[in-house]
């Protein structure tokens, strides 16, 4: 297990990561650039990718509420994919599965998705699936 260590969510008033700074706020799920992650966010990628680098397959994200974890988890995907990698994304919350299909598609990464009331394309080597859709199916 990957632990990004105690993460403080302090931000002085009015600052912002370069890609927010000068009140250009971008739509929920737009295109954020690996150079606009929070340091946070990039010492939680760099350690993933050593975790791999070490063979451990099995990894564990673990950021606070309102880090960040979905814009890290797609730059890890966006990783993974250009490396021939499959993927598959589990959320357990209808909103959560929405959110990660729009930053997906907001950094230019086709997924298929898992849930219901969803077309399914499993084709696709990134999914996103529902843990509830997950358990009802047959995968």
């Amino acid at each position: 297990w990957i632990k990004a260590g105690a993460i403080k969510q302090h931000r002085p008033k009015g600052c912002a990561p370069p890609h927010l700074q000068g009140g250009n706020l971008p739509r929920a799920g737009a295109a954020t650039p690996m150079s606009a992650l929070w340091p946070h966010q990039t010492r939680s990628l760099l350690a993933t990718e050593d975790g791999w680098e070490r063979g451990m397959r099995a990894q564990i994200l673990r950021i606070p509420t309102g880090g960040g974890k979905t814009i890290t988890a797609m730059e890890v995907i966006r990783r993974a994919l250009a490396k021939r990698q499959r993927v598959m994304f589990l959320v357990h919350r209808d909103n959560l599965v929405r959110q990660a299909i729009r930053a997906a598609e907001g950094r230019g990464l086709a997924c298929g998705v898992i849930k219901a009331g969803f077309p399914e394309d499993r084709s696709e080597p990134f999914q996103v699936a529902s843990v509830q859709t997950l358990s009802r199916r047959a995968v």
